[in-house]
């Protein structure tokens, strides 16, 4: 769907899985054109495939935040920080602003989640090194959604893992503040 779209450039790319899928980012951002490439069930592989359509919009900014589908499925740390470099290197960081965003924590105490967030923890170092080693911005959004159980705060989720609007408006709020 989104390669038979007209090929138009855009001030901002939010790229990722079912997460950014249900953000209207659009709304945040009136004055500048905001696409929104998220879908639901994605992994890193799935974002590599898809890379070149997102590429060819020429964002001047990109904000990334792919893995806890990887997670999901068993995908290995090195496999998962192998395919992230692929990603950020598809840009030309002299045009695009990449932006790393941490994987926010799942919450398994009050929703039937199994995903566990010591390894959404691995992940994350792992997204703050391959920023950290290929010149991107990490902006770490996970202590800012996490109760005093190091869980995602039920308050903002409707079903431990998607985000109510709070959430959203939480997030845009903490890009604000972490971004120059």
């Amino acid at each position: 769907m989104f390669e038979a779209l007209e090929g138009e450039s855009a001030d901002k790319i939010f790229l990722g899985d079912s997460i950014t899928d249900h953000g209207d980012f659009q709304e945040y951002f009136p004055d500048e054109k905001v696409l929104n490439r998220g879908i639901a069930e994605d992994t890193t592989k799935g974002v590599l495939n898809r890379i070149d359509e997102v590429v060819s919009r020429n964002p001047e900014e990109v904000y990334i935040m792919i893995g806890v589908n990887d997670i999901a499925a068993g995908v290995k740390k090195e496999t998962y920080a192998k395919n992230m470099e692929k990603i950020v290197q598809s840009f030309d960081q002299e045009k695009t602003r990449v932006v790393l965003q941490s994987l926010l924590p799942v919450n398994n105490d009050s929703f039937n989640n199994d995903l566990p967030n010591s390894r959404v923890d691995d992940f994350n170092a792992i997204l703050e090194k391959v920023a950290a080693d290929n010149n991107s911005e990490y902006v770490n959004l996970h202590p800012h959604f996490e109760d005093g159980n190091g869980q995602l705060q039920k308050e903002i989720t409707i079903d431990g893992l998607h985000l109510m609007g709070e959430g959203y408006d939480r997030w845009i709020e903490q890009l604000e503040k972490q971004l120059p």
